[in-house]
């Protein structure tokens, strides 16, 4: 891909294309589903630090499924 075999510029966005494929696929599912009911748990929940079951995250945007210790 690199050198004079190919495009430098393409080769420096082949990173993002999976973070950018990814938050358009949650994305676009997030508006189909708008306005149904929701059952089970977010597609994200503990997959990493952000997102794990005791984050302020979580506690913020899925207060259903956080299961940290509770300061109220």
């Amino acid at each position: 891909m690199g050198s004079n075999r190919g495009c430098t510029h393409l080769t420096e966005l082949l990173g993002p294309v999976a973070t950018t494929a990814i938050q358009t696929i949650v994305s676009a599912k997030i508006k189909r589903n708008e306005g149904k009911p929701q059952g089970g748990s977010s597609a994200f929940l503990n997959t990493c630090h952000s997102y794990a079951a005791d984050s302020p995250v979580v506690k913020l945007q899925w207060p259903e499924f956080y299961q940290g210790k509770s300061h109220d």
